[in-house]
């Protein structure tokens, strides 16, 4: 999973369909983590919702572990042999996310896998059921998330010629400090220049 994180793949994982808390009693493949191996996290943990809005009996859950949920109870659905039915889980929770993250790729050719899943978590609809049960207390928004609620910060450019104070020259809007995710930021200097950051 490191290695497919290393080539900006995300993975999107059902939380697991055992009602336990994930924080507590991990799931897998859910609970697996990238950030020590490729230096940011390319797992998205999803949890499933009701047709109205409450979390599904049988989701699992966790406050740090599974990121946000999404429909996966009585989901109409394409079954082998050219059949349809419904089904209930995470596991059809799950290939909504997959979607809106397909989606969002498409628009944001640019975007890194880390960009991607920073946008989709900010743009998560605050939901009561799950406060304290997800990460971002939030289910997935598609709306949201492709009305650009997020956006990469942008460049700050300079170049050897740079004499004087350099400072971002248009608003910069990132999502920093919300529950379980980590903030990252690169810098690219020239040497034999002294440098100093304010944030």
């Amino acid at each position: 999973m490191t290695l497919a994180a290393n080539n900006g793949i995300l993975f999107i994982a059902a939380a697991g369909n055992s009602t336990t808390n994930n924080d507590v009693t991990a799931s897998y493949p859910s609970n697996l983590s990238t950030t020590a191996g490729a230096g940011y996290e390319a797992v998205i943990a999803v949890a499933s919702l009701t047709d109205t809005g409450g979390l599904s009996y049988f989701s699992s859950y966790g406050a740090t572990t599974v990121d946000l949920a999404a429909p996966g109870s009585a989901i109409y659905s394409t079954l082998p042999g050219g059949a349809y039915g419904t089904y209930s889980g995470t596991s059809m929770a799950t290939p909504h996310v997959t979607g809106a993250v397909a989606l969002y790729a498409a628009a944001h050719p640019d975007a890194t896998a880390a960009d991607i899943r920073a946008a989709l978590l900010a743009s998560t609809d605050a939901t009561a059921s799950l406060v304290g049960m997800t990460a971002t207390g939030g289910r997935l928004d598609v709306g949201n998330l492709l009305a650009g609620t997020y956006t990469k910060p942008t460049d700050i450019a300079g170049d050897l010629s740079t004499t004087s104070v350099l400072g971002v020259t248009g608003p910069c809007q990132s999502v920093i400090d919300f529950a379980g995710d980590q903030d990252w930021f690169k810098v690219s200097l020239t040497k034999g220049y002294i440098y100093t950051f304010a944030m």
